[in-house]
């Protein structure tokens, strides 16, 4: 299996003085790969939340040393990295985003996550309904354009895996293996993006 392998030996250590994360790094990291197979999937794995006040409750961290957030006015964050532009740059290739919840100090970042999602799906349908008023009579997309449609979010975007104390390699395998089959027998992502 070729997530065991990939995945199987990473060693994760360290970190910095505080206990946020540089999540929103590795999204980054992330929304630039090429993505170009049909279906797309994508794991998060954190035990905190990103840097930000707006993701976390400074009070409730995890972390026992030091601040808790190094950079909790996302101002401050050194790459001015904006949470917006990097989750609407993820639905844009269509990934599908499963988050792997160790713990509970990575819920208000996950809820803000989908409600940034909520918001750019919003948009995109009301951009796809004036598109199509505007051209009801223009000729439909490419095989290629409709191949992979944005995928609707009628609840949460992001799919959350409860991890405690089981092997990760099999939950995102079987998650990943269900997802496929769901997607293949109830057309997850249909051609219109509903």
């Amino acid at each position: 299996m070729v997530c065991a392998l990939q995945v199987g030996g990473v060693e994760c250590g360290g970190g910095m003085d505080d206990g946020a994360e540089d999540v929103l790094g590795g999204l980054k990291a992330a929304s630039e790969l090429s993505w170009d197979a049909t279906h797309r999937f994508m794991y998060l794995v954190t035990d905190n939340p990103c840097h930000g006040l707006i993701y976390h409750n400074d009070f409730v961290s995890g972390h026992e040393k030091g601040p808790r957030d190094r950079f909790p006015l996302i101002e401050q964050e050194p790459l001015q990295l904006r949470a917006e532009d990097i989750l609407q740059a993820l639905y844009n290739k269509k990934v599908a985003f499963s988050f792997c919840k160790i713990t509970d100090f990575t819920d208000i970042m996950i809820t803000k996550f989908n409600q940034i999602f909520r918001s750019i799906a919003e948009k995109a349908r009301c951009e796809r309904d004036e598109a199509s008023s505007a051209s009801s009579s223009s000729s439909q997309a490419t095989d290629s354009e409709s191949a992979v449609a944005a995928p609707s979010i009628s609840g949460d975007y992001i799919k959350t895996l409860q991890v405690k104390d089981v092997n990760l390699i099999n939950i995102i395998a079987n998650t990943t293996l269900f997802s496929l089959s769901s997607s293949w027998a109830s057309s997850a992502y249909t051609e219109n993006g509903e």
